[in-house]
């Protein structure tokens, strides 16, 4: 785990959770994700008001996607920005969106919330890939 950069590692981490605050912002993605998953205006503040540990395990879950990616990165002996996000576009296509899909199709949630869902998850394996791969 030497060829770990773990700066590197701790910004990828610190991008990929500034891009969620935006992605599910008002201003992005959020009134109409709110919208998709039918949530009332009054079930959305009350999730809002109950987040922490919400987003206690987000930022676990994405610090041990961000190992994962550092750990492949020095396995597979990738160094550049360029290897990194190919890397990251690789995991999502591979695991997260047929993963997702998958789970999408046995759920009730809407098409359109999958999409705005992966596409932030595609995102984050991109940046967290080109960070890591160009600071190793």
């Amino acid at each position: 785990m030497s060829d770990i950069n773990y700066l590197a590692v701790i910004c990828a981490l610190g991008l990929t959770l500034a891009l969620g605050a935006l992605w599910y912002s008002p201003w992005v993605f959020g009134r109409v994700w709110y919208r998709l998953k039918r949530y009332t205006p009054e079930q959305a503040a009350a999730m809002r008001e109950q987040l922490r540990p919400a987003y206690v395990v987000t930022v676990f879950a994405y610090a041990t996607m961000a190992m994962v990616v550092a750990v492949l990165v020095a396995v597979l002996g990738l160094a550049s920005a360029s290897e990194g996000v190919v890397l990251g576009f690789l995991l999502w296509i591979g695991f997260v969106f047929t993963t997702g899909l998958i789970a999408n199709m046995f759920s009730e949630r809407r098409f359109r919330s999958f999409v705005i869902d992966t596409t932030y998850q595609l995102a984050c394996l991109l940046i967290m890939g080109g960070i890591i791969g160009a600071w190793r």
